[in-house]
């Protein structure tokens, strides 16, 4: 691809982002998104091979990507996981600044008069309302998890406590500040018993590396004070032939051991639950903080999810329901991430095409997930025909035997199957053929609203 080409394509992106409002606008009409009520928004990164776009920078990163600037890319749902609404943000953008423009757009570019908006606990749903005079204003419901710090400080004021985690949902429901709710925030509490293995057996395994670590340190600085000591020995036994030889650790010594352990107790993720009191030439003193590591053990596995939804629109069960739907926008940003579509990595410099970049892709995300949702009832229907031998299965290119069960992969690659030909007759005369349909590629193409007899348009 020549250079020219390659220009004009990057400015189509440009020109697609400059249109993105009004694509937006006609993707809500299509999913009748001002009809709905209830929206899923999560944030992720995407990192960048290169440093010179003008979105790029360093921050948390999603992609394990050490040493990469990136982008920050929120997603907005309809419930079942439609895309309806994207956008990037420079790569050290906090989730929770991105949080307002999604509300507002919402509320005064879609249209949206009742709203439950659902995201995850870094978003900070509740900051966002509390600090926005506009927001405050709107009729906003919402649906959320907790942090751990934000469950403790909830344990601390005494509005929930800790015996209330139980398999079973336990809900809990204040008085809440009048700018977020007019029925009081709810709190619904429950512990997931995996999850609780896999956290104790985390922190436990990180304490034990922090404490090998730090046992290390200490090693290194014993060995360098007893060299120290023997350094000192010998200039008071010949003062003038060891004059040079060092017998005190300077201060920049202490600040390099404090670094040192600062630096491995960060790698552990073990800092909150360490704290240096002395490290000098006669003591190495770094205190184990069992009190904020025992609550920390007490609260692995449990989580809280907080709303303002009223009990007589919501239950608990239906609360817990909106915030598990959550994985479905997880889902998108691992389909938008994989190579059928790669999101990542970016190569763009501008800003705009780059914004155009992620739309495009959001694109084809919400062509897959037509897809999906137009061919998993018939893949489950003509499944289970087959485990009951009630539907006769054409070969797959030799691939299955009769009444084997069919994958999405399958009916991807039958319809990569379906070839149109170009057909030369003599000079200038050109057709266009195509092959016959076996039953199971018409039946996908029936299923996904397909009319065989235009594909040659």
């Amino acid at each position: 691809m020549n250079g020219r080409m390659v220009a004009y394509l990057y400015g189509l992106l440009a020109r697609l982002h400059g249109h993105q409002l009004k694509i937006e606008k006609k993707l809500f009409r299509y999913h009748k998104g001002s009809e709905r009520r209830i929206y899923l928004y999560d944030v992720t990164s995407s990192y960048f091979e290169g440093d010179k776009n003008e979105l790029a920078a360093y921050g948390y990163n999603r992609d394990g990507k050490k040493g990469k600037k990136q982008l920050c890319v929120g997603l907005l749902t309809t419930e079942d996981g439609f895309p309806l609404r994207i956008q990037a943000f420079k790569g050290n953008t906090p989730d929770s600044v991105t949080v307002a423009g999604q509300l507002h757009a919402l509320k005064k570019e879609f249209g949206v008069e009742q709203l439950v908006f659902v995201g995850d606990r870094g978003i900070q749903i509740m900051y966002c309302l509390d600090n926005d005079p506009d927001l405050k204003e709107q009729d906003i419901d919402f649906i959320t998890g907790l942090t751990h710090a934000q469950i403790g400080t909830l344990i601390v004021q005494g509005d929930i406590e800790l015996n209330l985690f139980k398999r079973d949902l336990a809900e809990v429901q204040v008085d809440a500040s009048t700018s977020l709710s007019n029925h009081g925030m709810r709190y619904i509490l429950s512990v997931n018993p995996e999850l609780e293995a896999k956290e104790l057996s985390f922190l436990n395994n990180s304490r034990d590396r922090a404490e090998a670590l730090v046992e290390n340190i200490r090693r290194s600085w014993r060995k360098r004070c007893d060299r120290n000591a023997e350094n000192r020995r010998r200039q008071e036994e010949n003062a003038q032939k060891y004059k040079r030889l060092k017998t005190e650790l300077t201060d920049k010594n202490t600040d390099r051991y404090k670094y040192r352990i600062n630096r491995a107790l960060d790698e552990c993720g073990m800092g909150k639950y360490y704290s240096i009191e002395t490290v000098d030439g006669e003591t190495f003193d770094v205190i184990f903080r069992q009190d904020e590591f025992d609550k920390s053990l007490s609260l692995c596995g449990k989580y809280v999810i907080c709303s303002n939804v009223s009990k007589e629109d919501m239950t608990a069960e239906q609360v817990r329901g909106k915030n598990k739907n959550l994985q479905k926008v997880e889902h998108a940003f691992r389909d938008l991430k994989s190579d059928s579509i790669s999101l990542r990595p970016v190569f763009l410099r501008r800003e705009q095409q780059t914004r155009g970049h992620v739309l495009l892709c959001m694109f084809a995300y919400s062509i897959i997930k037509e897809m999906e949702n137009r061919l998993f009832p018939f893949l489950k229907k003509y499944n289970i025909s087959t485990w009951f031998g009630l539907a006769h299965q054409p070969s797959l290119n030799n691939r299955r035997t009769q009444g084997a069960q069919l994958s999405l992969n399958d009916l991807t690659a039958e319809l990569d199957n379906i070839k149109i030909c170009e057909l030369k007759i003599g000079t200038g005369t050109v057709s266009l053929m195509k092959p016959e349909l076996n039953p199971l590629q018409k039946s996908i193409l029936e299923a996904l609203n397909i009319d065989p007899n235009k594909l040659m348009k």
